[in-house]
């Protein structure tokens, strides 16, 4: 599959028909829960954010079954570079390598990835980071997210890669909403997820 290709068709479809709908709150959000930024940040997300791929760090567990169906947060590295529409891989190996390192605590972790890998060991910290990465050379972000169900085909998790919509100001995403996914992608994502 040409991932830029279909990464190009899904742009095009958001910016016909940009969301207008409002998202629900789950009951779990608390008031100081950083994740409220998607709420109070809503209106420009709809209006101004972009699609890009992101990576799947880590993810409530709930999000990888069938039920129950709560919506539910996971933590995504993502490049809003043009140079990586097609590198998906390479977000791949940096969410696989933070992953890694949540639970091994015999090394450090590489110093790019030390803040990062305190936040997703924390599991409610909700930090955003970004970094810069030299082969290709890019801006790699780091965000907390909540998964609605309803934006994923089959409504679970399955693969790694995901199509996002991000915040201008890279301070928030959510997972693009399936209506706007392109066929190919839909197809790849409910026969066992993109990767």
């Amino acid at each position: 599959m040409n991932y830029a290709a279909e990464l190009d068709r899904m742009r095009k479809r958001y910016a016909a028909f940009p969301m207008k709908e409002k998202l629900i709150r789950p009951d779990w959000l608390k008031a100081e829960d950083r994740l409220n930024v998607i709420y109070e940040e809503e209106r420009r997300l709809f209006s101004e954010g972009t699609v890009h791929y992101g990576c799947i760090v880590q993810a409530n567990v709930i999000l990888f079954k069938a039920f129950p169906r709560d919506n539910c947060p996971a933590e995504f590295v993502f490049s809003a570079d043009k140079t990586m529409d097609d590198k998906t891989e390479v977000l791949s190996e940096i969410a696989q390598c933070i992953y890694n390192c949540k639970n091994n605590y015999d090394s450090p972790p590489p110093e790019k990835y030390k803040d990062i890998v305190r936040a997703v060991r924390d599991e409610y910290d909700r930090s955003s980071f970004s970094f810069e990465i030299s082969a290709p050379k890019a801006e790699i972000c780091f965000i907390s997210t909540i998964v609605f169900r309803s934006h994923i085909p089959t409504g679970v998790l399955k693969g790694r890669i995901i199509p996002l919509l991000v915040h201008p100001d890279r301070k928030t995403a959510i997972i693009l909403p399936q209506r706007y996914w392109s066929l190919a992608m839909r197809v790849k994502y409910a026969f066992g997820g993109l990767r």
